[in-house]
């Protein structure tokens, strides 16, 4: 068979995993559908590695492909890093070199609390794995609060003791699954299930967690505007900073509206698109000049990391969409 013959193998055997009764055509969004979900992708792109191939996202403005037409087009053959082979026979424990340059950089503070957006697949290809990275990170930093976008409340097999009545689940990749599962008795999750952060530090205090409209007045994000917070992006761009909807919701930008929905038997609120196909690029921020040099940045082989800070960032990106509202909708 050749690579595409194997993805829609790949493909078919997800809905077949999952009980879908769905057919796919080129064009059907796989997330929408519940084909994928983040932690499918990574295990796609894992998929795709061993088959010498890799997808190459620059060529989708940074986006995940979301269909077999998305996937077909961005689909590269993998050329191995020349160096790759011999970092993988290091005797140095990658995860502590990564923190270490972190640490010296960003001089991170002491009770400094930071959200963290990640992409961990070039990561473990150095052996870099969130449970190590975290094991770390809380060496180096064991007063410091850390937070991960967690997503969506859907229906699984399995429940947290920390929820009842809600079944938790992730979407956010696997930094996220990695603290919902192996750290679950003493870590932080607000209500909304719409939209929400997990956090996690040693001693398992945290604010209070209820709010009904996400990005709202009592939501975590905005807590944390209060607090030192930093954002910390790992392998990732501005595009997946998830604290820009807060920031359209302080700016009423023109294409939200707020809806109300009913989960658990409770009401909550969404600051939503009027329009589902809208897409909004949040990348454009970060060719901003003043946030620009909000940014600090690092690479560890090759691999981008950045850090800002929450409250700076929060002003800059507000004054961007008061003066102009349509910033963040990419031009056809």
């Amino acid at each position: 068979m050749n690579i595409k013959q194997n993805i829609e193998l790949f493909i078919k055997k997800k809905i077949s995993k999952k009980n879908l009764k769905i057919k796919i055509s080129n064009k059907t969004d796989l997330f929408i559908n519940s084909v994928f979900d983040s932690l499918d992708y990574a295990e796609f792109s894992s998929y795709l590695e061993n088959q010498g191939y890799y997808l190459d996202i620059k060529k989708n403005y940074y986006k995940i492909p979301r269909n077999k037409i998305e996937i077909f087009k961005i689909l590269k053959i993998l050329k191995q890093l020349k160096n790759y082979k011999k970092r993988q026979n290091k005797k140095k424990d990658m995860a502590e070199q990564l923190v270490k340059k972190i640490q010296s950089l960003f001089k991170l503070k002491k009770k400094q609390n930071i959200i963290i957006h990640s992409n961990f697949s070039n990561l473990l290809k150095l052996g870099v794995n969130p449970k190590r990275f975290l094991n770390v990170l809380f060496e180096y930093c064991p007063e410091i609060t850390i937070f991960a976008p967690a997503g969506f409340f859907r229906e699984k097999k399995f429940k947290l003791n920390f929820f009842k009545n809600v079944i938790p689940s992730n979407e956010f990749g696997i930094l996220t699954k990695e603290i919902l599962k192996n750290l679950k008795n003493n870590i932080f999750r607000n209500n909304n299930p719409f939209d929400n952060l997990v956090g996690y530090n040693k001693k398992g205090k945290y604010f209070k967690n209820k709010n009904i409209l996400a990005y709202g007045k009592n939501s975590p994000y905005r807590k944390l505007l209060k607090l030192d917070t930093a954002i910390m992006l790992l392998d990732v761009t501005f595009f997946y900073n998830s604290m820009f909807h807060m920031v359209e919701l302080d700016a009423r930008v023109p294409y939200r509206k707020l809806l109300k929905f009913k989960s658990n038997k409770k009401i909550f609120q969404l600051y939503a698109r009027k329009k589902e196909s809208l897409f909004l690029d949040y990348a454009k921020f970060q060719k901003n000049k003043k946030i620009l040099r909000l940014i600090k940045k690092v690479n560890f082989y090759k691999i981008k990391i950045m850090l800002i800070n929450y409250k700076s960032l929060y002003n800059e990106s507000l004054k961007i969409l008061k003066t102009n509202p349509n910033f963040l909708i990419k031009k056809s």
